[in-house]
């Protein structure tokens, strides 16, 4: 047993990074659109779609359908939510890809992200 948790120990700093290393950071809006825009997202609550004209829309399990207005700024996916008519807060995320799966994070990168299906 313990030479099974050492080996653990030993090769969870080189599976870590190089799982870590498959995302690629998105950086530009361009690069976002071709990408996002126009398709469905979905994770294991609820589904979204982001359009071209700064509109989002969406449904989520516990919270029935939502719609906002998103935007690109500073290397960022930025967006303003609506539910049931009242406003959320603005919120940046960083976004990153591998293959069809796009992994939005809170905070600049820091904060819990969230992986999506590009469908």
């Amino acid at each position: 047993m313990k030479r099974l948790f050492a080996c653990i120990l030993l090769l969870a700093p080189v599976t870590g990074p190089a799982l870590a290393q498959d995302f690629t950071r998105i950086l530009t809006e361009e690069r976002f659109r071709d990408a996002v825009v126009g398709r469905t997202l979905s994770w294991a609550t609820g589904t979204t779609v982001i359009h071209a004209d700064g509109r989002t829309e969406g449904e989520m399990q516990g919270v029935g359908t939502f719609e906002g207005r998103w935007h690109w700024a500073d290397g960022q996916y930025c967006r303003h939510m609506l539910r049931d008519g009242e406003a959320g807060q603005d919120k940046c995320l960083t976004v990153e890809i591998q293959q069809k799966t796009l992994r939005m994070t809170y905070d600049g990168g820091q904060g819990r992200s969230l992986d999506l299906a590009i469908e």
